[in-house]
């Protein structure tokens, strides 16, 4: 049985950690008992906890030498599927309560753009991996999901001061606070989607590029062994020639 280093085991905690953000945003989204309240500020709780792993997993990867593929499998995994739950959450407030802080076609096309970009950059990886070649990711692809990660925190920030209800009325909608944080979100939101757009087609033209550069030896090689045998073909028939005059 394969053993588990601690990063691995690190994000495995944030895959599981999944399934539980959904449940508690999902049973406050239906209003299910004190869940009604709480269950977005829980849900947020466990959502911030997960982006922090993904901080350390990979620190505590490269620090012990513990670098895998698995893990770096599971690592994009985690990621890959913490953002897609984060838009499913943003778009089940309209589903279930027909309402939302942000607007409805604004979360689509953001949903849309991001999870279409991810879906092209998977499929040129494979195609990638068929061929031989590795595209580096770039830095660009990373700060969109940081920017993704925080402006999903936000909305669930902000999807919690629309319904809480209690002493503290400095976190409630009715407060600078709110109208702050909602711009704050719908600015990173926008910001994150521009840079998917960006780095899904810087991504197209590295794989272009390193697709053509990986083939440019095999085609000039193979001119220069067309011209090779040109060369061979011209000297045999002038040789021919050349023994038929004798011969005459």
């Amino acid at each position: 049985m394969m053993k588990l280093n601690l990063a691995t085991k690190i994000t495995l905690i944030r895959i599981a950690l999944i399934p539980f953000i959904a449940l508690f945003y999902i049973l406050a989204v239906m209003a299910v008992g004190a869940m009604a309240e709480w269950g977005r500020l829980i849900a947020l709780i466990l959502f911030i906890l997960a982006v922090i792993t993904d901080h350390f997993d990979g620190k505590i990867a490269r620090k012990r030498n513990e670098v895998t593929k698995l893990g770096n499998l599971l690592d994009t995994v985690a990621d890959k599927l913490l953002m897609m739950l984060g838009f499913i959450l943003i778009i089940s407030d309209y589903v279930f309560m027909h309402e939302a802080a942000l607007p409805y076609w604004f979360a689509v096309i953001v949903a849309f753009v991001s999870i279409g970009r991810d879906f092209i950059i998977t499929m040129l990886k494979s195609l990638a991996q068929e061929q031989g070649i590795t595209i580096m990711a770039d830095k660009l692809g990373k700060i969109k999901f940081t920017l993704q990660f925080v402006a999903i925190s936000l909305y669930m920030l902000v999807a919690f001061m629309i319904v809480a209800d209690y002493a503290a009325i400095w976190i409630t909608m009715d407060t600078i606070w709110f109208d702050i944080l909602t711009y704050a979100c719908i600015f990173l939101m926008s910001a994150a989607t521009i840079l998917s757009v960006y780095s899904c087609f810087n991504y197209i033209r590295n794989f272009l590029i390193t697709l053509k550069e990986k083939n440019a030896p095999v085609e000039a090689g193979a001119d220069f062994g067309e011209e090779i045998k040109k060369e061979e073909n011209t000297k045999e028939n002038d040789n021919n020639r050349t023994q038929n005059k004798r011969t005459k």
